[in-house]
């Protein structure tokens, strides 16, 4: 941005021009956000507008940025539950859960920012939310020893924010209709788990097995099946 916006009224017409970029990518395209399209759609002169935004790019990394704020503060939330004693696996399968539904929800806008992620993931602003991001989630995981044991923290947090976004953003612009698999927020908490070192497997789950087959669980122990049978494993026991 050009300058930050001081007083209620230029707050508002920045956040007038946030908001209609994000409209204008997902209801007409990445190649129709312009700034005089973004404009006419917030309803402000193309010269308030260049008040505060130098171009278009940095209009989007605005819009950008925003998005990663609501980010950071999901992750906040989850960060505090598991400060708190609650366990990891499931609080990271709610946040692939979360992640997945906010791509569903958007998925038009998500395709677009896609489309566009060479252009704004360069700028100050998005660079700056993933830094925080990353700082934030480096800074947990060196607090916790079943994470710390399996690396550095930080390179650990930087798989899980650029690779978990980086895989979501291909989704959404490679094959949207993906997004409704049912099996994606599954993948996504068990890329998590193993970038942390953890398994994928949550206490008392349910594992269902077809025919003479071994089956791994949290205690890295194993389960040995002579048939089809669906066979429930405690953390630390072995059936």
């Amino acid at each position: 941005m050009r300058r930050r916006p001081k007083q209620e009224r230029a707050r508002q017409l920045v956040d007038a021009v946030v908001e209609a970029a994000g409209d204008v990518l997902s209801k007409e395209g990445a190649e129709r956000a312009t700034t005089g399209r973004i404009a006419d759609r917030a309803g402000v002169s193309i010269g308030s507008l260049y008040q505060y935004f130098p171009d278009r790019a940095a209009i989007l990394a605005r819009f950008c940025e925003r998005r990663l704020e609501q980010d950071i503060e999901m992750m906040q939330g989850i960060l505090v539950r598991a400060a708190k004693g609650d366990a990891l696996a499931p609080l990271v399968h709610e946040t692939a859960v979360a992640m997945v539904e906010t791509y569903r929800n958007d998925d038009a806008l998500y395709r677009e920012i896609g489309n566009l992620f060479t252009v704004v993931e360069q700028t100050d602003e998005v660079q700056g939310g993933l830094d925080r991001s990353v700082q934030l989630a480096a800074a947990f995981l060196a607090s916790r020893e079943d994470v710390t044991e399996s690396g550095d923290p930080e390179l650990v947090a930087l798989l899980l924010i650029h690779g978990l976004r980086a895989a979501l953003n291909a989704v959404a612009r490679h094959a949207p209709d993906k997004l409704s698999d049912p099996t994606l927020e599954r993948r996504l908490a068990s890329a998590a788990l193993g970038f942390m070192g953890l398994s994928s497997a949550t206490p008392n789950e349910t594992v269902a097995v077809d025919s003479d087959e071994t089956v791994a669980v949290d205690s890295d122990e194993t389960v040995a099946v002579d048939s089809d049978e669906t066979v429930a494993v405690d953390s630390n026991e072995t059936e």
